[in-house]
């Protein structure tokens, strides 16, 4: 008995892995609290950032990215933002994002 596989992308994969991560933490409520000019506030959802190698420079970039529940849709739009943006670190992420990095 063998189970069928099929190769995959591996970019794509680590986007989606994202997806579901952040579709998890954005359904408990918990999670989408933060305080905001001194008073605890309740997001409606949290979007996403992550950081991302690019691989012609080599150098690593935050790359924010609009939450989107459709796990294609969402995978698309990162790879897009990821590949897109010239930008590195602008600055602190916003309030309401949830951060995916290998940097600390």
């Amino acid at each position: 008995m063998s189970n069928s596989y099929r190769v995959i992308d591996l970019s794509a994969w680590d986007r989606a892995q994202h997806c579901a991560v952040f579709r998890c933490a954005n359904e408990i409520e918990a999670f989408l609290y933060r305080f905001l000019d001194g008073q605890a506030v309740l997001f409606d959802r949290i979007d996403t950032a992550f950081t991302y190698l690019n691989p012609d420079t080599g150098l690593f970039k935050a790359v924010n990215v609009p939450f989107v529940e459709d796990l294609e849709e969402y995978v698309a739009l990162a790879a897009k933002t990821a590949r897109e943006p010239t930008a590195y670190f602008t600055g602190p992420l916003g309030n309401d994002v949830f951060q995916c990095s290998a940097l600390p």
